[in-house]
């Protein structure tokens, strides 16, 4: 019967080794040969050190104490230790392994019962699937990445950095669908004066830093919150929240002024103006291409009425209403 103990015991893909009160290997089944390189007849009657190493360690040796004389078991994980036993020559083995000891009684002989379990497998999977899964996170931020910068890509003017027209579009349309009875909007719609006349006597280079300086003039002077955009050419539109007309009369005329203050470019002072449309956002207004048609208009009526101004689209008498400034 011992031996068919001992037969099963060699087939288990786990070292097993019993050590006696005296620290002595008393057993050891044929898996720790294969783990050790080496014969088992070397190991038993010696100290377990000399297959352990570790246990030349007080930490170890008190926990072997533990198990053989207070009948608790102890538990080492390979994440900490690594490996227990090793063959001869290790170089360049990552081995991992972990390692239990628990009490074992026979015949009122106690007996350590260590058991290593060899999980570099494992672990080099668990690697290979830590690997895949930082990957696989690289990957999608790479992706996420990408795709905000081509969001950006299509929803902004790339010589501007203002939001371009399709943008501008979609925005004017959740407003007309999601705005209430309080909410007060108007678009406001700015053309460049004399922009033509930059281009053709300077070249399109110059009329591109004109482009941006108003830009930035845009930005500077609109809240965060305004949507604002380049819709081609020298045309602006901005949405605006306002509370009431006197707010649109201040920010088209300070625009307007900023715009036509001489702007340095190289050596030279080039100066343009600018004409704006205001239309408010009403009742009845059906789509984004009303309300942009709208401020369009009154834009055009201010350029009619001298440039450097701005006109309010007048929906009850289809006039405009013209500020110079």
């Amino acid at each position: 019967m011992n031996n068919l103990f001992s037969c099963a015991l060699d087939k288990i893909e786990i070292g097993i080794v019993l050590v006696n009160h005296q620290y002595n290997i008393v057993f050891c089944n044929e898996h720790v040969e294969k783990l050790s390189g080496r014969q088992l007849d070397n190991f038993i009657n010696k100290k377990i050190n000399y297959l352990i190493p570790q246990f030349g360690k007080s930490l170890f040796m008190d926990s072997l104490y533990t198990v053989l004389f207070k009948h608790n078991s102890r538990f080492f994980s390979s994440k900490i230790h690594k490996a227990f036993i090793l063959p001869e020559n290790p170089q360049g083995c990552d081995i991992r392994q972990n390692m239990k000891i628990e009490p074992l009684t026979v015949d009122n002989q106690a007996f350590a019962l260590i058991q290593i379990h060899d999980v570099t497998n494992e672990v080099n999977n668990e690697r290979k699937l830590l690997s895949f899964i930082s990957e696989l996170k690289k990957d999608y931020l790479e992706i996420k990445e990408s795709e905000k910068i081509s969001k950006e890509l299509a929803s902004t003017d790339t010589l501007t950095g203002l939001y371009n027209r399709n943008y501008i579009t979609g925005y004017i349309d959740q407003i007309l669908k999601t705005r209430t009875k309080f909410d007060k909007y108007a678009l406001m719609f700015l053309d460049l004066d004399g922009f033509k006349k930059v281009n053709d006597g300077y070249g399109h280079t110059v009329g591109d830093i004109v482009l941006k300086k108003v830009a930035a003039i845009l930005k500077g002077s609109l809240k965060q919150e305004y949507a604002t955009a380049r819709l081609g050419g020298d045309e602006f539109l901005s949405i605006i929240k306002y509370h009431d007309e006197e707010d649109l009369n201040s920010l088209a005329s300070e625009l307007i002024q900023k715009v036509y203050i001489p702007m340095k470019i190289g050596a030279n002072n080039i100066q343009v103006s600018a004409s704006v449309g205001i239309a408010l956002v009403e009742d009845g207004i059906q789509s984004p291409s009303d309300i942009i048609s709208r401020a369009d208009l009154a834009m055009y009526a201010a350029k009619n009425l001298g440039k450097n101004g701005y006109c309010f689209y007048n929906k009850a008498g289809k006039s405009f209403q013209n500020i110079n400034n």
